[in-house]
């Protein structure tokens, strides 16, 4: 990884923060209190030996999990899914201020699926939703609702899927 910050409060959110404002697409967290930031090309040695996440159970100083000793947590931003109908089997937080793709992401960090829905609700989930319920993406897209932040943000009716993209690594 190419640049590196240290910060005794250092979360998972202020590394994809600090990561992003320098144009990298890749971040990595590593001791509980060190943020890496590359593309996506430095971290092919970390998925070549790819390791459980129980290996990377260091916490941020928060309740995140980041990374531990010689054992990277490394994040590839998130990966647009689909569009979904809205089935209601699914947690939802309360309705957010503010809310954006990255703020959702970030509440469901330790989840591997989360969705966005009526503008205003973020949705963390364990499994996708059944093939059966995917809907063209102009449901969500065109016929969306704001999110509080202003993307889209699912339809009614209608969920916004992405998956989080977590590799842990021995580095």
């Amino acid at each position: 990884m190419r640049e590196k910050t240290t910060d005794a409060m250092m979360t998972v959110s202020m590394c994809s923060n600090k990561c992003a404002e320098l144009n990298y697409t890749v971040y990595g967290l590593i001791y509980g209190n060190r943020c890496h930031c590359g593309m996506i090309t430095d971290v092919i040695n970390i998925t070549r030996d790819l390791e459980p996440a129980s290996r990377c159970n260091t916490l941020c100083s928060g309740v995140d999990r980041c990374g531990a000793n010689k054992h990277m947590a490394v994040y590839k931003g998130n990966e647009y899914r689909g569009c979904y109908d809205d089935s209601g089997q699914h947690s939802t937080f309360n309705p957010i201020n503010d809310l954006t793709l990255e703020v959702c992401a970030d509440e469901c960090r330790n989840s591997t699926f989360w969705s966005v829905l009526h503008g205003n609700k973020c949705s963390c989930r364990s499994q996708m939703p059944p093939n059966s319920t995917r809907k063209d993406d102009k449901h969500c897209k065109e016929n969306g609702e704001k999110c509080t932040g202003g993307e889209k943000c699912g339809a009614s009716g209608y969920i916004d899927l992405y998956v989080n993209i977590v590799y842990h690594g021995k580095v």
